[in-house]
C-alpha cells in the first residue's frame, strides 16, 4: 500500500516524508531492500529537518542508528 501512495503525494507534502519513513521501516521489517530502506529514511529525515520537525528527525536518527550500520 505504501508503494502506491508515494507517487500520489507531492514531494513537498509533509505526509510524503511520513510515508517514505513508513516504507523504510516496512522494508526492514520484511528483510527486503535494505539499501532502498536506508535511502528512503535519509530522504524522509532531510524533509523533516527542512520542515523543522525535530521529533520526527530524532525518530529517524534513532532508527538509522539501529539499521544503517548493520550488514
Amino acid at each position: 500500500e505504501l508503494e502506491r501512495i508515494l507517487p500520489l503525494l507531492p514531494e513537498a507534502d509533509p505526509d510524503h516524508a511520513i510515508f517514505r519513513f513508513g516504507l523504510a521501516r516496512a522494508l526492514i521489517a520484511a528483510r527486503r531492500e535494505k539499501g532502498r530502506a536506508i535511502e528512503l529514511a535519509r530522504s524522509a529525515r532531510a524533509a523533516f529537518a527542512a520542515a523543522r520537525r525535530r521529533r520526527e528527525v530524532a525518530q529517524v536518527d534513532a532508527w538509522l542508528a539501529r539499521h544503517a550500520r548493520r550488514r
